[in-house]
């Protein structure tokens, strides 16, 4: 299915990996360093997902290490970073560990206002990405209030 996308539209699924499971890694000098995807061990898939979508938007395979429980996939790419930033003006999507939430909320926000023109299997392939990479819906039953039949 990916492989008919253009360059664009597959750089648009890489930021939703990138803004589900993701992040943009910057030195402590704040300067761009890598595109990262950090998971449980068991999220090997998704670590394949990320490859394909760089090398099919970058031609360049992010290296992939193990820390304790995890994987750590690298896009290193100022180039990648750059072209990323370009449909949202940032990819955080949660506070710092001592930030404060009126903080974080009061700085500008993630979007992915970038998918909104594009073709429905684009939004449809957007949007399974994020909740295989960042959950899914679980919808809750309360059995004490349903009736025999």
């Amino acid at each position: 299915m990916l492989e008919n996308f253009t360059r664009t539209q597959n750089l648009k699924l890489l930021s939703v990996v990138i803004m589900s499971d993701g992040s943009i890694n910057f030195r402590g000098d704040g300067s761009p360093h890598s595109l990262r995807l950090l998971t449980s061990e068991s999220s090997k898939e998704q670590h394949k997902m990320f490859s394909f979508l760089s090398e099919k938007v970058f031609e360049k395979t992010p290296s992939i290490s193990h820390k304790s429980n995890y994987l750590i996939s690298n896009l290193f790419s100022v180039k990648a970073i750059r072209e990323v930033l370009t449909l949202s003006p940032t990819f955080k999507t949660s506070p710092s560990l001592n930030q404060p939430n009126s903080s974080y909320l009061s700085l500008e926000q993630p979007t992915l206002s970038f998918l909104f023109h594009e073709p429905k299997d684009i939004k449809w392939a957007a949007l399974r990405i994020y909740f295989d990479f960042d959950g899914s819906i679980s919808p809750v039953f309360k059995l004490k209030k349903k009736r025999a039949v």
